[in-house]
């Protein structure tokens, strides 16, 4: 980073070469080896973008290490091309990789080899996303998730054969086992809380930045049309989204502490 800058780089090719494949692999390795010295420690690697990496972790619970890992939608979403084309709506740390990487990683989350998916919502303001000077390095990390995590999944995975079990593991069953939650989280069971999304598989829209709901109304997928769009959401049995409006009032998410076993 240092280096490039010193040279007076300021481009996305700058900022993809100072985050090489390299240099995220020797993290998770790292990770991995203090986890190795750690078993009563339960691990998780976040926001994975390189399949090299799932491969890793799939080798360490081999070997017995309790250690899981997630990727983001805008992994399995986007690519380095997109990057060049979106800019720095698109800017995340990892950054987004090649094509051929996405593919790889895709074929990792649908085998079982990476647990779950997260949203990594990072709600910057567009004007800190959307610089004057064009100055990459000035852009901060990250984008923003929350909303789009399920259409980027069901949009792209379905190409690639995700399964509608395999959603649902990924989303809300393996998060909730991971984080104590199992019990009242991540299933439909008699006893759990009846967290509910009702989704229409066949319906094609466009993302439009109005259609968003967040305070800084930027995403890397505006313009994106995808097939398949939530309809209603209930949580613990009631009616928080229905007919493109929020219902739930401020005060109505309750704290539930994490249950590990």
């Amino acid at each position: 980073v240092d280096a490039a800058a010193k040279d007076g780089r300021r481009d996305v090719t700058a900022y993809l070469e100072s985050h090489p494949v390299y240099s995220e692999l020797e993290a998770v390795r790292r990770f991995i080896f203090l986890a190795g010295l750690a078993p009563a420690c339960k691990c998780h690697i976040v926001h994975l973008s390189i399949p090299e990496g799932a491969m890793e972790v799939r080798r360490a619970k081999a070997r017995g290490i309790d250690i899981t890992v997630e990727t983001c939608p805008q992994y399995l979403g986007l690519s380095e091309e997109d990057l060049h084309a979106i800019g720095g709506v698109a800017k995340c740390d990892p950054p987004v990789r090649p094509r051929e990487s996405v593919e790889r990683l895709w074929d990792l989350v649908i085998d079982g080899t990476v647990d779950m998916l997260a949203s990594d919502h990072s709600p910057h303001t567009l004007a800190s996303k959307t610089p004057p000077d064009g100055d990459f390095w000035s852009i901060p990390e990250g984008v923003t998730g929350v909303q789009t995590l399920l259409p980027v999944a069901v949009t792209e995975g379905m190409k690639r054969g995700l399964t509608w079990p395999r959603l649902a593991e990924i989303t809300s069953t393996n998060p909730a086992k991971r984080f104590g939650l199992y019990g009242r989280k991540g299933d439909i069971r008699v006893g759990f809380d009846a967290d509910l999304v009702l989704f229409d598989p066949s319906e094609s829209w466009t993302l439009r930045a109005n259609d968003l709901y967040y305070v800084n109304k930027h995403s890397p997928f505006v313009g994106k049309t995808f097939t398949g769009k939530i309809k209603a959401t209930l949580v613990r049995g009631q009616v928080v989204y229905q007919a493109d409006r929020v219902l739930a009032q401020p005060g109505f998410g309750r704290f539930y502490r994490m249950e590990m076993v």
